[in-house]
């Protein structure tokens, strides 16, 4: 009786550890993507340059790590006006997904006239080492702005002069001397490299 125990209790233990190493392959290996888009009504997303196809999803495809994808859009302005276009991410499942996910945006133009479009390329990086997500989601949401926020000096391009307001603005909170609350482009309550990065990230943008 204590042999056939011991037999039970040792083969459970190995199913055991065969299980979770299982989960750890699984969790440490390529993850295939996909991320609702979402437009505000302003705004439309396009597969084709020719405004065509219009799409609501992005598929990434699979994704190693310390691996980068991109994937082109087009944005129309389906209004009567100007605007500017402004991309952000929310609804982020499991929240820690951003620990080594990483999304960022470019566009050739951050102000599209009435019935222009504008190329739009959208980045995804997944952070190498350990990958601890088996499962996520997130949307990317397509906005109309009447200004974006890296255009710190608010003169309808993002050059150069920018990037100095930021520069000068280094390091300040609201309060101290040097607080300019145009440099805090993420609007995060302080000014950091943070801020330059994302101005840079769209210079030449008008």
């Amino acid at each position: 009786m204590d042999k056939r125990k011991t037999v039970i209790y040792a083969f459970v233990l190995l199913l055991s550890v065969l299980l979770v190493l299982l989960q750890v392959t699984i969790l440490r290996g390529p993850i295939p993507y996909a991320t609702a888009l979402l437009a505000d009504g302003v705004l439309g997303v396009y597969k084709d340059k020719a405004c065509t196809q219009k799409t609501t999803s992005i598929s990434w495809g699979v994704l190693e790590p310390n691996q980068t994808k991109t994937v082109t859009v087009y944005v129309k302005n389906e209004g009567a006006t100007p605007t500017y276009l402004y991309i952000t991410t929310s609804s982020w499942n499991p929240t820690n997904a951003t620990t080594i996910l990483k999304f960022s945006w470019k566009s050739d133009t951050a102000r599209i006239d009435a019935s222009e479009t504008t190329k739009v390329t959208l980045t995804l990086y997944l952070s190498p080492g350990k990958t601890k997500i088996s499962n996520f989601s997130f949307n990317v949401v397509v906005e109309s702005a009447q200004s974006v926020p890296w255009d710190a000096n608010q003169d309808g391009r993002v050059n150069i002069l920018d990037v100095i307001l930021v520069q000068n603005a280094q390091g300040s909170t609201p309060g101290t001397p040097d607080w300019d609350a145009r440099a805090d482009t993420n609007s995060d309550g302080r000014v950091s490299i943070l801020d330059l990065i994302l101005v840079t990230q769209h210079l030449e943008e008008e």
